[in-house]
């Protein structure tokens, strides 16, 4: 966390997961913590998407199967799943990483994992140059 995710960086939990925001220190960029509850109309998801537009999350943890998802959280993991690459998948969560992250060589067989905040269309390259995997 503390490698992806500065200090005063924000995170995103959907659809409702406010225990990761107190374990990780980090803060969200919305007023709520539960997105069935704070999302109830369109203005609020508008409201909410431009927030994240303007300010995006580092990190946006997501557990699909939670039966608080709602069609407005359905709406901005397309988003983020758009604008995001999956880091990682661990039991019913995703992790969702602004930016692109490749692996960089640093010794015989050690990896360790690189992140840069470029845009999307700009990702294949970064991944073709040489003496990346």
């Amino acid at each position: 966390m503390n490698r992806e995710v500065r200090g005063d960086q924000t995170i995103l939990a959907l659809p409702v997961n406010p225990e990761i925001y107190f374990v990780t220190g980090r803060r969200a960029p919305v007023r709520f913590f539960n997105s069935a509850l704070g999302i109830v109309g369109n203005s609020d998801f508008r409201a909410v998407m431009q927030t994240i537009r303007d300010r995006p999350p580092r990190l946006v943890f997501h557990q699909p199967s939670d039966k608080y998802n709602t069609k407005f959280s359905d709406e901005i993991m397309v988003y983020a799943r758009t604008n995001y690459e999956l880091a990682e998948s661990l039991g019913e969560f995703e992790f969702i990483v602004f930016g692109t992250k490749i692996f960089e060589c640093v010794g015989k067989q050690e990896f360790r994992l690189r992140s840069f905040s470029t845009p999307k269309a700009s990702r294949r390259t970064a991944r073709a140059r040489p003496g990346f995997p």
